[in-house]
C-alpha cells in the first residue's frame, strides 16, 4: 500500500506530510502564522473562537460569528478552523 493510500494521509506541506488521527471537519493545510491569521480573518468582525479540541499538534476552534447560537460544537453545520499550535504561539508573541 502506498503512503497516499493510508488512512489519515492528507498530503504534503512545506514542513512535511500531514497525517491526522482524528475526524475533524477541517484540517490545517499548511504551516505558518500568516496562513493561520488569514484563516482567522476570513470570518466576520466580532467572531469569537471557542477552543473545542486538541490533537496532533493542532487546536480546533469553533467559529462563532455575531448572533450565532451553537448547540453542538462538532456539528457539521458550524464553522470550524484548525490551526497548528506552533503558529498560534507565533501569533500570540507578535508585536
Amino acid at each position: 500500500m502506498d503512503l497516499e493510500d493510508q488512512p489519515g494521509f492528507l498530503g504534503w506541506t512545506s514542513q512535511g506530510l500531514i497525517v491526522m488521527h482524528v475526524n475533524w471537519p477541517i484540517y490545517p493545510e499548511e504551516h505558518g502564522s500568516d496562513v493561520a491569521l488569514l484563516w482567522l480573518t476570513a470570518f466576520p468582525k466580532g467572531t469569537h473562537f471557542n477552543h473545542i479540541d486538541d490533537i496532533d499538534q493542532c487546536s480546533l476552534f469553533m467559529a462563532m460569528p455575531p448572533h450565532s447560537r451553537p448547540s453542538d460544537s462538532f456539528s457539521e453545520r458550524n464553522f470550524h478552523v484548525a490551526i497548528w499550535n506552533k503558529d498560534l504561539i507565533k501569533l500570540h508573541l507578535r508585536p
